[in-house]
């Protein structure tokens, strides 16, 4: 994914933990998070809330996940998720969904 941003133009930066993601995104205020809810320490949906009570969330956020179910996807977006794509999801799906959301 980060090969493919970047063949387009894209600046990616990446946080391999949810905790090293929030300091990214407080930081570098990306125009666009694309989070996924299994990650060591600070799972995404950790990182969904702590951005829903501190009001960061102020980017649009695609959520990636392998966990099945209509309760996670539904929880995400009320967290403040815009897309929901569930692993394995095809490049140009996510492609097609940040287009949507940045141009």
């Amino acid at each position: 994914l980060e090969l493919a941003l970047k063949d387009r133009g894209y600046a990616v930066f990446y946080g391999d933990d949810g905790d090293k993601g929030l300091a990214l995104i407080n930081s570098v205020k990306p125009d666009l998070l694309v989070l996924d809810l299994s990650m060591p320490g600070r799972s995404g949906f950790l990182v969904l809330e702590h951005m829903r009570t501190n009001g960061s969330i102020d980017c649009p956020v695609i959520v990636v996940t392998a966990i099945d179910g209509r309760r996670h996807r539904d929880y995400a977006m009320t967290l403040g998720a815009r897309v929901f794509l569930k692993k394995p999801y095809g490049i140009h799906e996510m492609l097609d969904s940040i287009k949507q959301l940045i141009g």
